[in-house]
């Protein structure tokens, strides 16, 4: 329709039937109205919206036209997302900033979103979505404000919004400051009996923009709002101080995720109860939910059953210094299976240097080891030779022979015996003692 030409058909001013054709056009357009602002039943506090199709795990499924109902005085988000059909029933509910809710246990963590439902009393939280932003084993707190609400006389259930297992999709309000849920819709504003005004987010900005840069410094844990987790790229910065957990609902997406932060920490991507990704700094991840768990396009492609890394004979393991400023390299050139096994200690790796003379300990000729002394808790034992076979020897050198005749302390050790006698080199040849 920019074009000064249309592919549509256009109403004229003498056509008969005109409506023909207009509502011809609004059903080849109807898909841009799902979700959308239904005029004829939004009233009062009553927000109307037009269902449609839309494909939920893979199969196209149609949403019927419906409506919600508002709470009085309040900002409040539309918004939708697919939940889990597992519940956790509801036990308390306090009228509070921020709302507690209690159950008899739970397993749900922080930076879970949550759909409640099915309450007598406090109704105006029923079809409603909200962050968890704390938890005890019985006790699950709401970035929301319950305060001024009815209060709960019985029931009421939750449920998580998640990719994975059964689910179902939900259209419901957020009574917290911001979008929880994965699908934004409207914002709206309601004074005691109406809706006073809103705002569409159906498309939004921060949603559609092709990196987010996003400053975690510090050492708390993160939670990504939803228009931050729709975005393609994100850039973690600032200076962290502890090793910081950026959490994201398990709702199936992809991300290219950079970590340029600074100090020698980790950021680990993750879900509330899944596993994460820890992002390397200074290297774009590409990463994915599955609806349980973040996974990293890398461990896909080069991990193994085992968790090791097939089909590479050299490779290296990147060691951050202390500040974070560089890095150093461990690298591996195997041809073949080999298996290194450390001790359960702590300690330091040795190089080159260090070991040079360390062959000497364990007899290997003509090799000096120095060192002020030695102390031996255990037998020590040195090289055994014939005493033709006695190597040439500098003074201080020990070793004992197996063939020496009629050996005499401090004389030259004569051999074609059968005694075995210690021996050392006095710097002039080989002698008994």
């Amino acid at each position: 329709m920019a074009s000064s030409t249309s592919n549509l058909d256009l109403l004229v001013q003498s056509q008969a039937g005109k409506e023909i054709t207009a509502n011809a056009l609004f059903d080849a357009a109807s898909p841009a109205t799902l979700l959308g602002r239904r005029q004829s039943t939004t009233s009062g506090l009553t927000w109307g919206y037009y269902g449609g199709t839309l494909p939920i795990a893979g199969t196209p499924t149609a949403v019927a036209n419906g409506t919600l109902s508002l709470v009085a005085s309040r900002t409040q988000q539309i918004e939708a997302g697919l939940v889990s059909t597992t519940t956790t029933a509801i036990t308390g509910l306090t009228l509070a900033n921020p709302c507690v809710v209690t159950v008899a246990s739970h397993p749900y963590g922080v930076g879970d979103v949550l759909w409640i439902d099915g309450l007598v009393g406090t109704v105006e939280l029923n079809k409603s979505f909200a962050l968890v932003t704390a938890v005890t084993a019985t006790t699950i707190t709401l970035s929301l404000s319950s305060v001024g609400l009815t209060a709960r006389t019985s029931g009421g259930t939750l449920a998580r919004v998640t990719s994975g297992g059964a689910v179902a999709l939900q259209i419901g309000k957020g009574l917290g400051p911001a979008f929880v849920a994965p699908i934004s819709l409207y914002q709206v504003v309601t004074a005691a009996t109406t809706i006073s005004s809103y705002t569409d987010y159906r498309v939004n900005p921060a949603g559609s923009d092709s990196q987010v840069s996003l400053s975690i410094a510090g050492a708390a844990n993160i939670v990504l709002s939803t228009p931050v987790r729709q975005t393609e790229r994100i850039e973690f910065t600032g200076a962290i101080t502890a090793n910081i957990a950026v959490i994201v609902p398990p709702v199936v997406g992809h991300a290219q995720v950079i970590n340029n932060t600074t100090g020698a920490f980790t950021v680990t991507v993750k879900t509330p109860a899944g596993t994460g990704v820890t992002i390397p700094v200074g290297v774009p991840v590409d990463l994915s939910c599955d609806g349980t768990n973040i996974l990293s396009s890398v461990d896909a492609l080069l991990k193994d059953t085992s968790g090791g890394v097939v089909g590479l004979t050299l490779f290296k393991i990147n060691f951050k210094n202390a500040l974070n400023t560089f890095t150093s390299f461990f690298t591996n050139a195997n041809t073949a299976a080999r298996t290194y096994t450390f001790q359960d200690r702590d300690g330091t790796v040795a190089d080159n240097t260090d070991l040079a003379g360390k062959a000497a300990l364990a007899g290997a000729s003509g090799q000096d080891f120095a060192v002020n002394s030695l102390a031996a808790t255990a037998t020590v034992k040195t090289g055994g030779y014939t005493v033709a076979t006695l190597p040439a020897g500098t003074a201080g050198m020990r070793a004992y022979v197996t063939d020496a005749t009629t050996p005499a302390y401090l004389a030259a050790v004569v051999g074609g015996g059968a005694v075995v006698t210690p021996v050392f080199y006095n710097g002039t040849g080989w002698v008994c003692g």
